[in-house]
């Protein structure tokens, strides 16, 4: 059939999904049997062919590159909401169904769970006190004195923030004086608020020190810590003791796997031989960075996030490794509050953030993988003041089945996904005998493996791709398992 290539990235349409393909397609010639179209033209980029004894797809771009592009480089702001990577999985397994095969998978959630959420939090800030009067605390108050950074659900709560942001700044003297306590220190509302939820908190490894620029320029002074992690023991020590899990907010580790190395250590000092995970401050990372972390012996980075916008930077709802490295994980950044709230990001509302939230959770409520969420230390306190939002937000995580894990292990969890091996042995019309061969770690939750069967009549992608599993059943190292659908 004529075929015509079309260079950059353009929107394809399957059903009711619209999703981005970034590596050039293929459109052909008019087709009684079209499956997915170029948005723009309407050119179809898949179609279906029907012979007498079997079936033929043809697809118009390489899904192999496509999930490499993904994954190596990020997918552009403006799809930032779209799980590209999910939905070519699921239209793959429609199509694989529509061929008359069965499918058999360990879906990318826990059994009877939606998805896995981490709650994770970057120290950027310990205590005001701290900063004297440099250039966050000028901000600070400035912000403060100002009903326009108070962008709350309604009118009534933003005067009640306005005007807690005015008695904080009017308190700073005594905060300085130590009379007051230091409105900044936010870390053991955490524990309220989240009500024993094990989360992860990021520190910076070294005060007064800005790290290396992301554009080679001499780095900013505003990037610096003003707190020495040494000040703050027994914190950390209770942190570790409630369940938490202590990571590296990287300086110079994305640029230098020496420079990796020495903040590492500076972590582990506090942490002992715990494997140590890493999130870049301002999520700085190159082409190269990968090979620099894994090259430090980092467990995971969870830097791929956008600073400007919420959603899938890399297309993916998963936990991945990341190219061109042995065993470093990658565990995406979906939401941090910052992009939501800050002047020059989003700049939303709090009502326009929860909608923006609630479709990335759409998202995880149907393809399964880790929700993982930033919410700076700081921003529980004026005059940020989203404590409230915050709450909310894990109201409505709570109302999906999620199961709440460190990074530490929601990484370990998709990493032991990873190794478990399975063989279909016997496939009767209803039922599947299946060889499974790995361990499976006591303390995750248990996986599913799922079974999809063909289903009759005519190829309908959004009626395949919403087929829930013909059968599952959790596995914990059993050596077969029969599935019945």
């Amino acid at each position: 059939m004529q075929s015509r290539h079309v260079d950059g990235v353009r929107k394809v349409l399957w059903g009711k999904w619209e999703l981005p393909v970034y590596t050039g397609l293929l459109t052909f010639a008019s087709t009684p049997s079209v499956l997915c179209v170029e948005a723009q033209s309407g050119d179809p980029v898949a179609y279906g062919i029907q012979r007498a004894d079997f079936k033929i797809i043809r697809l118009g771009y390489d899904l192999f590159e496509e999930v490499e592009f993904m994954l190596r480089y990020g997918q552009s702001i403006q799809f930032a909401q779209i799980p590209t990577l999910e939905i070519h999985i699921a239209v793959f397994r429609a199509l694989l169904l529509h061929l008359g095969m069965p499918v058999l998978e360990i879906p990318a959630r826990p059994h009877k769970h939606d998805f896995v959420t981490c709650l994770t939090h970057d120290v950027d800030f310990m205590g005001i006190k701290e900063h004297g009067l440099d250039r966050s605390v000028i901000g600070f108050a400035l912000r403060a004195l100002a009903m326009r950074w108070v962008k709350a659900m309604d009118e009534r709560v933003s005067v009640a923030r306005l005007l807690r942001n005015w008695k904080a700044l009017l308190a700073l003297p005594w905060v300085h004086l130590g009379i007051c306590k230091d409105f900044w220190i936010d870390i053991p509302k955490y524990a309220i608020l989240e009500k024993g939820k094990a989360s992860t908190y990021f520190f910076l490894p070294f005060k007064n020190y800005p790290g290396q620029s992301g554009n080679g320029e001499s780095p900013q002074r505003k990037r610096a810590a003003k707190y020495d992690l040494d000040c703050y023991v027994d914190l950390l020590q209770m942190l570790l003791g409630s369940g938490n899990e202590i990571g590296l907010h990287g300086i110079d580790a994305w640029a230098s796997q020496d420079r990796g190395k020495l903040e590492i250590e500076r972590i582990k000092r506090h942490t002992g031989d715990l494997p140590i995970g890493v999130r870049m401050h301002w999520l700085y990372f190159d082409e190269r960075t990968p090979a620099r972390l894994e090259e430090a012996s980092f467990l995971y980075d969870s830097s791929r996030g956008y600073n400007e916008a919420v959603g899938f930077a890399c297309g993916t709802t998963q936990v991945f490794r990341l190219c061109g490295t042995r065993a470093l994980y990658e565990l995406p950044l979906n939401v941090m509050d910052t992009a939501l709230f800050c002047k020059g990001r989003m700049g939303l509302s709090e009502a326009e953030a929860m909608k923006c939230v609630e479709q990335v959770l759409q998202a995880f409520g149907q393809h399964g993988g880790v929700f993982t969420l930033n919410w700076h230390t700081r921003s529980l306190s004026p005059e940020r003041n989203w404590d409230q939002f915050y709450v909310a937000l894990l109201r409505k995580i709570e109302q999906y089945r999620t199961v709440f894990l460190t990074a530490r292990d929601a990484v370990g969890w998709f990493s032991a996904r990873r190794s478990i091996k399975f063989t279909m042995v016997s496939h009767e019309k209803r039922s599947v005998v299946v060889k499974m061969e790995g361990q499976w770690p006591g303390s995750l939750p248990p996986p599913s493996i799922s079974l999809f069967l063909p289903q009759e009549g005519s190829l309908s992608i959004e009626r395949l791709a919403n087929h829930g599993p013909s059968a599952e059943a959790a596995w914990s190292g059993e050596r077969e398992l029969r599935l019945l659908g």
